[in-house]
């Protein structure tokens, strides 16, 4: 059983759509899941925004899910033309069950009886993602990367052996290629290296996807839809002795990498406020209002008013900013020409020094450090957005490239 997955540019044109027909005929499926045209749900943002900019609505979910479901359409008629007996079914129809949190809803339980039916009839699904449907049958829209978790879903809610998603590049780097030339594709790669490369900036896959591949253990894979070459497999095992790790990776040396990935992302916006609140206090209005952080700083002081500095994506920077006027006046700042830096592995747990080398580099290029955050597989540095591309050329140098 497996579920294919094609993204926006492996879907971005009728050729394009003619060539991924090809591969079912070829590779045949039992599910296919499909984005929207690139560039399309882009599009359809700007159009609902111009009439209403609010992202929380039924209206605004129902326009910007449209895409995929007129790439459904149209792979369908593709494979129908190829002989293969096909169905396309929106995510509502697929039965995918989702929370009323529109724009952003969550997967709440998936019905998956209309999919295993068609298969069992030997028709073809073709699925759209990103999008499911509330209780009471309103449309929903996943966010983004949406479609890769609708595949995921549906891959574990039908047990299927493989969810492979196709894309257009070869699988998961070492770091961005188009950044750094000394790039390296990495063949095998740990699951829980991938949820941290995800949540740090990686585009390959979406951080909901790893998630749910990661806990109900999808054998889960990235192939390029335009290409043969064979992609990376997402290895999903819970623990990794030293020498198993080592084997993952067919640029490793035995026990010698420490740092799988190395990870940028530029579009976090820095605030400091000045606050009477309490951290929890403070940080539990921020969201009640729906606002995600993602790095905090905060200097231990029992004094109050204290200095709490923390990032939120610049999707969220109009509502952090209004937010915080109400909630500590004008006693803020920001910052939103920043960059998130990380190097990330298995290896980074097992070997001292990893921090004091990545400082050390950065120090040597006169890099300043803004902030620092570490997880038992990360670290990563704030630094400023101009000096992001050439951090990650040295970072990888350091720990990937010698």
């Amino acid at each position: 059983m497996q579920v294919f997955k094609f993204g926006g540019t492996s879907v971005g044109s009728i050729e394009n759509i003619e060539h991924v027909a090809d591969i079912c005929l070829e590779q045949r499926p039992d599910v296919v899941v499909v984005s929207a045209m690139s560039g399309e749900t882009d599009r359809l943002i700007q159009l609902a925004t111009l009439i209403y900019p609010s992202f929380r609505t039924p209206e605004y979910d129902l326009i910007v899910t449209s895409g995929e479901t007129i790439v459904a359409g149209l792979l369908s008629l593709a494979l129908k033309k190829r002989g293969i007996n096909s169905c396309p079914m929106t995510g509502a129809q697929a039965g995918i069950i989702t929370t009323d949190k529109f724009s952003e809803a969550t997967i709440q339980r998936f019905e998956g009886k209309a999919i295993l039916d068609s298969i069992q009839k030997g028709i073809l699904p073709v699925i759209t993602g990103f999008q499911g449907a509330t209780e009471n049958h309103k449309i929903t829209s996943l966010g983004r990367g949406g479609s890769d978790t609708s595949a995921v879903a549906i891959a574990a809610a039908i047990k299927a052996d493989k969810c492979v998603i196709y894309t257009d590049v070869n699988g998961v780097y070492t770091t961005d290629p188009r950044i750094c030339s000394e790039a390296k594709i990495i063949r095998k790669l740990d699951s829980s290296v991938m949820l941290e490369m995800a949540s740090q900036g990686s585009k390959v896959l979406h951080l909901r996807s790893v998630f749910l591949a990661s806990k109900w253990k999808v054998p889960l894979f990235i192939k390029n839809t335009f290409s043969d070459d064979p992609g990376t497999e997402i290895i999903q095992n819970q623990s990794h002795s030293i020498e198993q790790v080592d084997n993952m990776n067919q640029h490793q040396i035995f026990e010698e990498e420490i740092v799988t990935g190395i990870s940028g992302y530029d579009q976090d916006v820095l605030f400091t406020a000045k606050t009477n609140l309490t951290l929890p206090q403070f940080f539990k209005k921020l969201s009640d209002n729906q606002i995600n952080i993602d790095v905090i700083h905060h200097q231990i002081n029992l004094d109050l008013p204290q200095y709490l500095s923390f990032t939120v994506n610049s999707s969220d920077f109009v509502r952090t900013q209004d937010y915080l006027k109400t909630l500590v006046g004008d006693d803020f700042t920001f910052q939103d020409n920043i960059a998130k830096v990380s190097i990330i592995g298995l290896g980074v747990r097992n070997h001292s020094g990893v921090a004091a080398r990545m400082f050390n580099k950065l120090d040597s290029l006169n890099i300043p450090i803004i902030l620092v955050t570490t997880s038992e597989i990360n670290i990563s540095c704030i630094v400023p957005k101009s000096d992001m591309r050439s951090a990650i050329v040295a970072l990888h140098e350091e720990f990937i490239s010698p």
